[in-house]
């Protein structure tokens, strides 16, 4: 890059000017050498800028990418939940026919549904890892922490065929802030 090539230049001229200055003191020349090592502290400082520059600019390329990565996985989070609440409500509307008593088929189904909820969970601790690894965003950090154990809770739910107005209202609200997550994610990615 040529951000790193122009503070590597700056280092060796740097190197340069300071074994020049070192022979200028050598000779007797201190006036001269003064000048030399004037010349390198500049050198090193304007060095340290363009480094500084570069680190500024790669630590903006890579919350770039975290924000898009985190944005990605939240909208396949909500694709995936939208789907096991659609499957939720299907399930207990054949339960609800059925006199409040699930069937074996039912019960399969919100195991399924149980099962497609683990995956959410999987994507969502990736995510998570990711957020606090990070570092700096702690308030998406504490969502994930919140939406993970709601999540939790749904695919518990789910396993002894649980699939009343509770669950779906959980689903819902997971729903809605995966919603607020991706939205909260477009913002900081156009800052």
């Amino acid at each position: 890059k040529p951000e790193q090539t122009q503070a590597r230049k700056k280092i060796q001229e740097g190197a340069k000017s300071s074994e020049e200055a070192k022979k200028e003191i050598e000779k007797g020349e201190r006036e001269k050498g003064s000048e030399k090592q004037e010349d390198t502290a500049k050198n090193l400082k304007d060095a340290q800028k363009a480094l500084e520059d570069l680190l500024r600019q790669i630590r903006e390329e890579e919350i770039e990418r975290l924000l898009a990565a985190l944005q990605g996985r939240c909208e396949e989070m909500l694709r995936m939940q939208i789907a096991v609440l659609q499957g939720t409500e299907d399930v207990h509307k054949a339960v609800e026919r059925n006199e409040g008593k699930p069937s074996r088929q039912d019960t399969q189904r919100s195991n399924e549904l149980a099962n497609d909820e683990q995956a959410i969970i999987k994507i969502c601790a990736t995510a998570s890892r990711l957020v606090e690894e990070e570092g700096s965003a702690v308030a998406f950090a504490e969502v994930f922490k919140q939406v993970y154990t709601d999540m939790v809770k749904v695919e518990k739910r789910l396993q002894v065929a649980d699939v009343g107005v509770v669950t779906q209202t959980i689903e819902k609200d997971i729903i809605d802030t995966l919603r607020e997550m991706v939205d909260a994610l477009k913002k900081a990615q156009k800052e």
